[in-house]
């Protein structure tokens, strides 16, 4: 699963200058060519792409359009229209706003971070990093702070489809921002259980109290006794 993380956008992007005129060439189909590949580099290392490589032929695909014709559009948005640029070894392209952007929000989320641990610390005394997967290297970052065994992850997607299961990643990391890194809660010793636990309960809600509680503390036991 690739990260769904949220990068904002000013909401008039469509009447940049600069984006007006690329439009004039490629129409409202280049605009979402363009905002298709921002998407990428959002989700690359370091966000940005490589030029005449493997995301080209990646993103061409699920464009269905050429890599030829993409690879054009590219080099148009770097050369033409300035959307992008090149790096210094001229080896990759990416977007100064989006840079910007992402950048500012890593600075905010590991001063997040140091800030709840110092908190927690002060707090709670001594314990476990507040998200990391105790005594599991195996598992797999599906947001900022949340974490959880590749296992686990196609479990919640089978019982519960890949949808829903983002959204409550999304609200799991979240909440360990708000309330956990800040030292307001303990951190949770199981992402999968509590997100398992956090849905459980939301159906609880709106069926009402015919179907069995499923708190965390009851799906440690239950997966304990199997």
């Amino acid at each position: 699963m690739k990260k769904t993380f949220y990068f904002s956008h000013d909401i008039n992007a469509r009447n940049d200058e600069k984006i007006l005129i690329m439009r004039v060439d490629y129409k409202y189909k280049g605009y979402g060519w363009y905002w298709a590949i921002v998407e990428t580099m959002a989700e690359a290392s370091e966000y940005r792409l490589k030029l005449n490589g493997g995301n080209i032929k990646g993103m061409s695909l699920s464009l269905n359009i050429s890599a030829k014709k993409l690879e054009k559009f590219i080099n148009d948005c770097i050369d033409k229209y300035k959307l992008f640029a090149k790096d210094k070894s001229g080896q990759y392209f990416y977007a100064e706003s989006l840079l910007k952007r992402l950048n500012k929000r890593d600075d905010i989320t590991n001063r997040l971070k140091e800030a709840g641990y110092k908190g927690a610390e002060a707090r709670w005394g001594s314990h476990k990093h507040p998200i990391e997967a105790p005594n599991n290297s195996e598992k797999e970052k599906y947001s900022d702070n949340v974490y959880m065994t590749k296992e686990e992850m196609g479990k919640l997607e089978k019982e519960y489809g890949k949808e829903l299961i983002e959204d409550y990643i999304e609200k799991l990391n979240r909440y360990i921002v708000e309330h956990i890194l800040s030292g307001k809660r303990k951190p949770y010793q199981s992402h999968y259980l509590t997100i398992k636990a956090w849905i459980r309960k939301a159906k609880k809600d709106e069926l009402g109290s015919d179907i069995k509680d499923d708190s965390y503390v009851n799906l440690r036991k239950e997966i304990a006794n199997k």
